[in-house]
């Protein structure tokens, strides 16, 4: 991952900030109106929140991003999207000068940030799986038992190999890799049978091993799953209900126009919300799924009557 991301261009230094933001009480719908932009940041995910050659970024999230920005400021709704990458770099977190982020709790936990941050509704499970060399007769991770894994250390990747094996009492063998091109050439050497790491991360290595000549797919099992959240400043309990209802619309078409209007929005904003990014499924297609270059599977990013874990469209 950190070689994609050197590729961008999106790690600079930059000083440590303090690790709470400011408690004061602040009208942030009022605020986004009169600044006439809505300020977002993510932790960077190919297809979720990634930038593209001239730096404009897109993503799941960037366009989830865009939905609270048109449900608040109208069709013509500008965005701005900061990446979190560092400690340092979660300052906008931290004062509340974003708001709105995608986090895991585990981000939220490692960088000092539950003093400052109101977690909200789940956007993308993201999960831990495993690339193998396209000719490699392992289906499932199983198959892998006595395979040297490889994997970034420190990461939840990393982390999430030793208890999947062991919970099956299997043989797990880990080789940890500081820089992604080390791993990627030991992969090609076939000095390391599999890769593990995020499955997002993994489906744009794929798309590398692709044009290096060494074609990869990724194997069904999920060592883990967790979810990606929409969250808020702290400080302003209305404005972490406005975008939960607005999120909740994206996901669910038929939540209504009732609740974003009681929190201060105008009638008909779903309407020109789902104009402006379409519903859910569609969003997940263009960034991720079947419409994108990493084609990936909804998985748990379906209704659960599909095998994922979002609640159905109901009827009013």
């Amino acid at each position: 991952m950190r070689a994609w991301l050197a590729l961008a261009g999106i790690i600079g230094p930059a000083g440590l900030q303090p690790a709470h933001a400011d408690t004061a009480t602040r009208d942030t719908l009022a605020h986004v109106r009169a600044e006439g932009v809505l300020q977002c940041g993510s932790t960077v995910r190919p297809g979720l929140a990634f930038p593209d050659a001239h730096g404009v970024w897109h993503g799941l999230n960037v366009d989830l991003c865009r939905a609270v920005a048109t449900a608040v400021l109208g069709p013509h709704a500008r965005i701005g999207f900061h990446p979190y990458l560092l400690p340092a770099s979660y300052g906008p977190v931290r004062h509340g000068t974003d708001e709105l982020f995608f986090l895991t709790t585990s981000e939220m936990i490692a960088n000092d940030l539950a003093g400052a941050v109101q977690p909200g509704p789940a956007v993308f499970y993201e999960t831990d799986a495993v690339l193998v060399p396209k000719a490699a007769t392992a289906r499932h991770v199983a198959d892998l038992a006595g395979t040297t894994l490889c994997a970034e250390p420190g990461t939840g990747a990393e982390r999430s190999i030793a208890p999947w094996f062991a919970a099956r009492h299997l043989d797990a063998r880990y080789f940890p890799f500081q820089e992604s091109d080390e791993e990627l050439d030991a992969f090609y050497a076939q000095r390391c049978g599999a890769m593990v790491n995020e499955v997002t991360s993994l489906a744009a290595l794929r798309l590398q091993t692709q044009r290096d000549g060494h074609d990869s797919r990724i194997l069904p099992d999920a060592l883990a799953s967790y979810p990606i959240l929409a969250a808020t400043p702290l400080a302003d309990g209305r404005w972490s209900a406005l975008v939960t209802w607005t999120i909740q619309s994206v996901m669910r078409p038929q939540a209504g126009d009732a609740a974003g209007v009681a929190l201060g929005l105008k009638a008909g904003w779903a309407d020109e919300m789902h104009k402006a990014v379409g519903p859910y499924d569609a969003i997940f297609a263009r960034n991720l799924g079947e419409g994108s270059v990493l084609d990936l599977p909804a998985g748990l990013n379906t209704i659960w009557t599909s095998g994922g874990v979002f609640s159905p469209a109901y009827a009013e």
